[in-house]
């Protein structure tokens, strides 16, 4: 359970006003097991890889590319703790 605590932090953004999960772990693992979801994790990763690849070379400005990149980031982090802990 405390790897799914860990692994939820890193899938939560919270700003002024809200929270946002990105991928709600508890809700995927009522129905599927701890390896399809680390699996489903691996492909939106792939998945946010190819739109980040996409952002960038329509305009390197664009804000989307840092969520982009911070969602990344995230889902890395969160793949990282459930597979270490398995």
């Amino acid at each position: 359970m405390r790897k799914i605590n860990e692994a939820q932090a890193y899938l939560t953004v919270k700003d002024e006003t809200r929270k946002k999960k990105i991928i709600d772990l508890r809700s995927l693992l009522k129905w599927h097991t701890e390896h399809e979801v680390v699996d489903f994790m691996e492909t939106y990763y792939g998945e946010e890889q190819q739109r980040l690849r996409a952002l960038i070379a329509k305009d390197k400005t664009t804000k989307e590319i840092n969520d982009t990149v911070s969602t990344l980031f995230r889902l890395h982090m969160a793949i990282s703790v459930m597979k270490e802990a398995a």
